[in-house]
């Protein structure tokens, strides 16, 4: 585990007994408890199958550090965080296929979005394994290392991440997200209207005072977030859930 908690600015994990996941194992993990704690749903209950616990719409940034095997359920959480660190020598990827059962468990619909169609279906439809150089060069992995390096790089991400506001970083993060649900227009419009309620927090006062006076800035002493207007500006009734 990175960095958990209330008091946290991100989420992160890394596998605890070597590879970050190989398919369903990763249901032991210390990780995935974890994130069932956050709240994630667990889907399909009763005497089917569970679904893999993930990260959604969960504020704070989560970033999967992967060293080693990734694929089944573990790609599946992976897919699931917002940003992926890897090495040259992980192995990512579905088995499904081969299996005779579709490869889902919501990695369909997340990378179609993530890397696009035609990249999401090469790896859907041919079911195949990639190395960390190639999730990289398709925009899988947003950071490359070395082996043995994720976890620094993913920790040093997280430290970048975690000197800005927090109500900007988590703000951010929604807007990202949120803005799927919506039409151009209407993405667009709320946008505009939650940046111009961030302009009057205390973080955006610390920040452009700090600038002009050539120092650090403090953020966080006025939590704003719930002062954004996500909800008030949504446009219409359907309004997203999110947990902090």
């Amino acid at each position: 585990m990175v960095r958990s908690g209330p008091d946290a600015d991100f989420e992160g994990f890394t596998g605890v007994h070597g590879p970050v996941a190989v398919g369903h194992d990763v249901e032991s993990d210390l990780a995935v408890q974890h994130l069932a704690r956050l709240g994630a749903a667990v889907e399909n209950a009763g005497q089917q199958r569970k679904a893999l616990p993930k990260p959604w719409r969960v504020y704070k940034p989560v970033i999967a550090a992967i060293e080693g095997w990734c694929v089944g359920g573990g790609f599946a959480l992976a897919v699931a965080c917002d940003l992926r660190v890897a090495s040259a020598t992980s192995t990512f990827g579905q088995a499904g296929l081969k299996r005779g059962v579709v490869n889902g468990q919501q990695t369909a619909t997340r990378l179609t979005r993530q890397i696009g169609m035609a990249n999401a279906l090469d790896l859907l439809l041919l079911s195949k394994w990639i190395d960390g150089t190639e999730a990289h060069r398709i925009g899988l992995v947003q950071r490359l290392t070395e082996p043995g390096g994720a976890m620094a790089e993913a920790l040093e991400m997280a430290r970048t991440i975690a000197s800005f506001s927090p109500d900007a970083v988590q703000g951010t993060k929604r807007l990202a997200y949120d803005n799927h649900d919506l039409s151009w227009d209407e993405a667009l419009d709320w946008e505009l209207e939650v940046s111009e309620r961030s302009f009057r927090t205390a973080d955006s006062l610390e920040g452009f005072t700090a600038f002009a006076e050539k120092r650090e800035p403090v953020f966080g002493q006025v939590p704003a977030l719930h002062t954004l207007g996500f909800e008030e500006f949504w446009p219409n009734d359907n309004i997203p859930e999110w947990r902090s």
